[in-house]
């Protein structure tokens, strides 16, 4: 199944552009189709996505290195203006070291242009792959513990992510963890009883699935999937057509446990992530807590 590309970020860079230097554009289609976006220079393409494509970019006068996501707005897209409008009012109230930042927003009468961080090592998907498809637990468990951060400080703003996955967690060069792409993020309250079931199938919890409710504990469940995800190189059910992982996301006890994985590890997914009751299911600052995250990590 295909993985979207995700936000990208990185620090600032110490050099400027001249003024009137002409871009340097690595990319023939860029090229021909964009040069600038506001203050900042256009320098190449580095992902694509079904309704975006990101591009690295530098700023015209400080020289700082960025991500411009550009979303179209054409006519026959315009039904996405909702969700881009969304995400950049979800971005920009948002401020944790592991949630990707969001600079400014550019807009065009077609186009809008998301001004964000670059993290240089793009995400966990892309380097599961160059890993051979597989990490060992404590290098997930660090990974993970950064991705609990992000999601426990999402959760006390009352917003869902609905899509963690390896390919919305982005990395830098010193492994810092960022969660990325908020595109299908949702503001959440008690009174909520029920929602669209939107998210990536393979990690979507069974609630979701069955409409049944709307709670920050669905990325919990994701998160156990991206565990899975992260040692195996895929996530529970993905041998499966659609529809017959989603049957069995809501119909089985819990997903398929990786064999030869710690007793922590196992607990963790099973009396933690994998609990079909939502309300019984753990929250991510009791996960922090966890000895999987605890031990592995130092924290005790």
């Amino acid at each position: 199944m295909p993985n979207p590309q995700p936000l990208q970020s990185q620090h600032p860079q110490p050099s400027s552009p001249p003024p009137q230097a002409s871009p340097k554009v690595h990319n023939d289609r860029v090229s021909r189709l964009l040069t600038t976006v506001g203050d900042y220079t256009i320098l190449d393409e580095i992902g694509k996505g079904r309704f975006a494509v990101v591009y690295r970019a530098r700023h015209i006068e400080t020289g700082k290195i960025v991500a411009i996501k550009e979303s179209n707005l054409n006519p026959s897209d315009i039904h996405l203006l909702p969700t881009i409008q969304r995400e950049a009012g979800l971005l920009q109230q948002l401020d944790h070291p592991n949630i990707v930042k969001i600079y400014e927003v550019v807009n065009t009468r077609k186009k809008v242009y998301f001004i964000l961080e670059y993290v240089n090592q793009g995400d966990l998907f892309k380097k599961l792959k160059q890993n051979g498809g597989s990490f060992p637990e404590p290098v997930v468990s660090k990974y993970i513990h950064q991705v609990l951060l992000g999601i426990n400080y999402l959760h006390t703003q009352n917003i869902i992510h609905r899509d963690i996955k390896a390919a919305n967690l982005l990395i830098d060069s010193s492994g810092n963890i960022k969660l990325g792409d908020f595109g299908t993020a949702k503001l959440v309250d008690s009174t909520q009883k029920a929602m669209t079931a939107i998210g990536t199938p393979f990690w979507m919890a069974p609630e979701i699935i069955d409409l049944a409710s709307c709670s920050v504990k669905a990325d919990i469940w994701s998160v156990g999937c991206t565990v899975v995800e992260l040692l195996t190189g895929q996530p529970p059910y993905f041998k499966y057509p659609t529809i017959t992982a989603l049957y069995k996301i809501c119909e089985e006890e819990h997903p398929p446990i990786p064999g030869g994985i710690s007793k922590e590890l196992e607990d963790f997914l099973l009396k933690g992530c994998f609990v079909k009751d939502p309300l019984k299911r753990a929250s991510a600052e009791n996960l922090l807590k966890h000895p999987w995250i605890v031990g592995l990590n130092g924290l005790i």
